[in-house]
């Protein structure tokens, strides 16, 4: 099966982008930052070139219990994604209405991963970082 999905992802449509992921402790990253905090935006970070690719046409073949998650077809309300508040206002309760009527949860509490909204956050730290020209958002 690995070698099936690997074929199949070969094939998919593909965005090419780059992830900044945090700089290691072993090549001068540091240990621990608060979120939030101006130390925190000014951490140096490596820029990983990657394919991002279109898992829509395999959406069969992730579900919660196989995958731990699902890909599924909604359209937002929130078209930006930079406010915070917007995204608790209008994103929030969207996904809160899709957990309980997809799959019949009493309760829910959707959070960002990062509480911290990143598009503009990589022009903030100065030289140290890489300049980021496009929002990600994770949910």
């Amino acid at each position: 099966m690995a070698t099936t999905t690997m074929t199949q992802t070969q094939t998919l449509p593909s965005e090419p982008t780059t992830l900044n992921y945090y700089l290691e402790v072993k090549d001068g990253g540091i240990v621990q930052t608060y979120p939030g905090t101006a130390f925190e935006k000014r951490r140096k970070h490596v820029p990983h070139h990657v394919d991002v690719r279109d898992l829509r046409s395999m959406r069969k073949d992730f579900t919660l219990d196989t995958a731990g998650f699902e890909l599924i077809d909604y359209v937002s309300a929130e078209k930006d994604f930079t406010d915070p508040e917007r995204i608790k206002e209008i994103y929030y309760p969207e996904v809160e209405r899709i957990m309980k009527e997809k799959y019949e949860v009493s309760e829910c509490r959707p959070t960002l991963f990062t509480a911290n909204i990143v598009s503009q956050a990589w022009s903030i730290g100065g030289d140290d970082n890489i300049a980021h020209d496009k929002a990600q958002h994770y949910s």
